[in-house]
């Protein structure tokens, strides 16, 4: 039996500063930054290992490719994050994945209610530099990277990039139902809680502008899914052989 790959020399401290760089690195889409990475067994990557290490544990199912799915990255991931290795795609909460055949089809997508029911995928790629590029446009956002992976996943599964927006027309999008309810109710304490949230989640000033939401698809029109893209889409290119969404 080999001997097991260590994990964060300090798990505590570690995990808080991965965990803040990753949240640099999503709140701002297309913004590069450097984790101090565990050494992972191979293949799989030290980053994602990282991600994995910070992000997941008991209560997470997580689903790896069969690139990944070898007996020394079970073990290392069940050692120290503690997960459930499951594998269906469907059961996942996170993903990773070193081919860039994901099945992105069979993933949990969430809904308008419970979006963070949503899987989250962690897809290894070789460098940035090379490759098709991925071009981000929204507020306070314009940034190209040239990633080897990541938008011939998406192409090889099939998909296009269909709407982009920031968070706050994206919500308050998806919110025009609540407002109704709301305004029948006034006096409602609940109604004024959800209002309160929701200001705090779309003012460009507090976080409205600090998180992003993309759509992809495949084989329907955009106008029949663009519900939380209603008040702004912005153009998205992923790949040259992707469709280009008009704003």
């Amino acid at each position: 039996m080999s001997a097991l790959a260590p994990g964060f020399a300090d798990p505590p401290l570690a995990a808080q500063a991965c965990f803040r760089r990753l949240l640099e690195a999503m709140a701002r889409p297309g913004t590069v930054v450097t984790l101090d990475p565990p050494p992972a067994p191979p293949p799989l990557a030290p980053a994602a290992g990282a991600v994995a290490l910070t992000l997941c544990d008991a209560d997470t199912p997580v689903w790896l490719d069969a690139a990944l799915a070898v007996p020394a990255v079970l073990d290392w991931l069940r050692f120290h994050a503690g997960c459930r290795i499951v594998a269906a795609p469907e059961e996942a909460a996170f993903a990773f994945a070193a081919d860039p055949a994901v099945p992105f089809d069979r993933f949990q997508v969430g809904s308008d209610e419970y979006p963070d029911r949503s899987a989250t995928v962690v897809l290894q790629i070789d460098a940035f530099g090379a490759g098709a590029a991925l071009r981000l446009e929204g507020p306070g956002i314009e940034r190209r990277l040239a990633g080897t992976g990541l938008a011939e996943a998406a192409v090889t599964a099939g998909f296009e990039p269909l709407g982009f927006a920031d968070q706050h027309p994206y919500l308050l999008a998806l919110a025009r139902p609540d407002f109704a309810r709301w305004e029948a109710a006034p006096d409602d304490p609940g109604g004024a809680a959800e209002r309160r949230a929701l200001q705090t989640l779309t003012h460009p000033g507090l976080m409205g502008a600090d998180f992003q939401a993309c759509l992809f698809g495949r084989g329907f029109p955009f106008e029949e899914a663009r519900t939380g893209f209603a008040l702004r889409n912005r153009v998205s290119l992923l790949g040259a052989g992707c469709a280009r969404v008009p704003v």
